[in-house]
């Protein structure tokens, strides 16, 4: 990737990309994207009306990382699906099929440190100090200095203070705090009781979902999952301490199998011939050569447990 200017800000129709920040707005506000996803749009707006190909695209994104093309994939169509289609009705992110991915909005550069839409608010407020002169009944005339939203008297003189006599309207003042005071006690204890609630309610959730049995999907993104097995019962996955293989069992009618298989290959042994009962507490010793389990075989009459070493 290219060194880009600190402040460097890419403007298309009603999105900003914030370079240093990695952020995408819309009109103002916040659009929330994975960092990859924000990667994918840089390089394809830095080629704005280019096609960039495939292979290409991913080196720039995953340059120190081998990984899928789904990855991609998932990506572009998250980013598609934020910025929808230009003015003009054409998708701002265009496939053309085998020769890979063009970003078709009209984008310009904005590089001034208050073009940023964080800064926009802060850039609205800060005005150039002036001295402002304030007539006070109590202490004649002031003179005031603003900064921004800052104004501070310049001439104060503390002997100048004065204390206006109590009148009906400071009692009123005064019982009014007092309200105000128990309408905000009463605010708090309603919030109080509110986030309790509220902290129920997240902790049944989450046990509900942590105990519920219902398959979870696999996780996407910079990951890559490998199924090792497929359709078997697996308990009791261990792997050895150097890391060259591993050990598991599966379960099929009435058989209880020990396979040991090589880490990063297909293929896999039955250790011991099956049996019928079940085998748990699989591990191997710290050097990694032997393995370790407990077999506990029906039918019958009495269930024990063996431990055997392999």
């Amino acid at each position: 990737m290219v060194k880009r200017p600190a402040q460097l800000i890419y403007a298309f129709e009603a999105f900003r990309l914030d370079v240093s920040s990695s952020m995408l707005y819309q009109d103002g506000r916040e659009v929330l994207l994975p960092p990859k996803a924000v990667e994918t749009l840089l390089a394809l707006v830095e080629r704005s009306g280019e096609i960039v190909p495939k292979d290409e695209l991913m080196e720039i994104i995953w340059s120190d990382s081998i990984v899928e093309e789904s990855n991609l994939s998932q990506y572009l169509h998250l980013l598609r699906k934020t910025l929808g289609n230009t003015s003009e009705g054409k998708p701002f992110i265009e496939t053309l099929k085998r020769r890979g991915y063009r970003f078709n909005g009209k984008v310009s550069e904005l590089s001034d440190e208050f073009s940023s839409p964080r800064r926009g608010a802060e850039f609205k407020t800060r005005l150039p100090a002036e001295k402002l002169r304030i007539n006070d009944s109590n202490a004649g005339s002031r003179h005031v200095e603003r900064h921004g939203n800052v104004l501070a008297l310049v001439n104060w003189n503390e002997g100048e203070k004065t204390h206006a006599p109590k009148t009906l309207s400071g009692e009123l003042t005064g019982a009014r705090h007092v309200l105000d005071f128990i309408s905000n006690e009463k605010s708090r204890r309603a919030y109080a009781v509110g986030v309790a609630v509220a902290m129920l309610v997240l902790a049944t959730l989450s046990m509900v979902w942590f105990t519920s049995d219902t398959p979870t999907t696999p996780l996407k993104g910079d990951i890559a999952l490998v199924n090792l097995t497929s359709g078997e019962d697996v308990n009791h996955a261990t792997i050895s301490p150097d890391g060259n293989y591993f050990v598991y069992t599966s379960s099929d009618i009435d058989k209880t199998h020990l396979w040991l298989q090589q880490t990063g290959q297909a293929n896999r042994i039955d250790v011991i011939s099956p049996i019928t009962g079940i085998i748990y507490g699989a591990t191997f010793t710290p050097d990694s050569q032997f393995i370790y389990f407990v077999a506990q075989e029906k039918p019958r009459l009495l269930v024990l447990s063996t431990a055997y070493r392999l």
